[in-house]
């Protein structure tokens, strides 16, 4: 799972023995990691929903409590683990099953789960000090702060990505594809290492809710974006992602495919797709190194 470290297991457990929602949230993960590892996985699938159900309730009431570090460490850790479900969908989730096909109201859930995350890494900031998970912040930048920092340019950034998004020289990292692209462009030249998942996931800090507004309105740029993530996360082989990757992944390629070959497209639009397809068919490749399983 690599999400917890080996040393701190035993600190995590004790710590959710205090706090019921995290240590639901531990024992659904625990349920969900059996369920896909198992032939006969019925009975572990009521037990993840269960623990899930009781963890996202008490979650809620804690979220409004007062924070002390412990809190804060249980709080991060179980909004990290319920993100990790979102992720780990049922084993006969398909292509045709995905959200991007849906017209359901509560398609797009999984997404508002994990950018929930982001309010709460900056209303416990102040405990990061002394955090158990003071590795994964560590983990969560390189040494340039390329991941983290500000005022970066969007020099490495492919040109059709820029001409999609409309972004020029002018441009500022208010603009709602700025940070998004320019984290892509850096992931899409980042070996994927055990040590550089957290660089992967990091992108979904960089979106807002006026992305997730286009993503629901299934706009082109949103749904090419998320897809080249997507893709960039089918570069690893984790039990708790490697189904939605793969079918979201493949689903986008479908969608912007059929849109792209019924829509206005031409001249230099067209040469522009083109080129962003073949980046998000490419996306998925590492040749040089193989994807880490777990």
């Amino acid at each position: 799972m690599y999400l917890v470290r080996a040393d701190q297991v035993d600190r995590i457990i004790s710590l959710g023995m205090s706090r019921p929602y995290l240590l639901n949230t531990l024992l659904a993960v625990s349920a969900s990691h059996l369920r896909h590892h198992v032939s006969s996985s019925v009975s572990y699938r009521i037990a993840e929903y269960s623990r899930q159900s009781l963890a996202i309730r008490d979650f809620r009431f804690a979220l409004n409590e007062p924070i002390d570090q412990p809190t804060a460490d249980a709080l991060l850790m179980t909004s990290i683990f319920l993100n990790m479900l979102s992720f780990s969908i049922l084993d006969e989730y398909e292509i045709s099953d995905s959200w991007v096909f849906s017209k359901d109201d509560d398609r797009l859930d999984w997404f508002s789960l994990n950018m929930g995350l982001k309010p709460l890494l900056l209303a416990t900031s102040e405990f990061r000090q002394d955090s158990l998970l003071r590795w994964m912040y560590d983990a969560s930048d390189d040494e340039e702060h390329k991941f983290h920092g500000e005022g970066w340019a969007l020099d490495s950034v492919p040109s059709p990505w820029l001409k999609l998004c409309g972004l020029t020289d002018d441009s500022t990292p208010d603009h709602v594809f700025y940070e998004p692209v320019r984290i892509l462009a850096e992931i899409k030249r980042l070996e994927p290492t055990l040590d550089s998942i957290f660089l992967y996931l990091g992108f979904f800090g960089k979106l807002d809710i006026e992305f997730r507004t286009l993503l629901v309105n299934q706009d082109e740029r949103a749904m090419w974006i998320i897809g080249l993530w997507l893709g960039l996360l089918c570069r690893y082989d984790f039990w708790w992602q490697r189904r939605r990757t793969r079918c979201d992944y493949s689903a986008i390629k479908l969608w912007l495919k059929g849109h792209i070959i019924t829509g206005s497209h031409r001249g230099e639009e067209a040469q522009m797709w083109t080129e962003l397809m073949r980046d998000l068919d490419m996306a998925c490749r590492w040749p040089e190194t193989p994807t880490y399983s777990g």
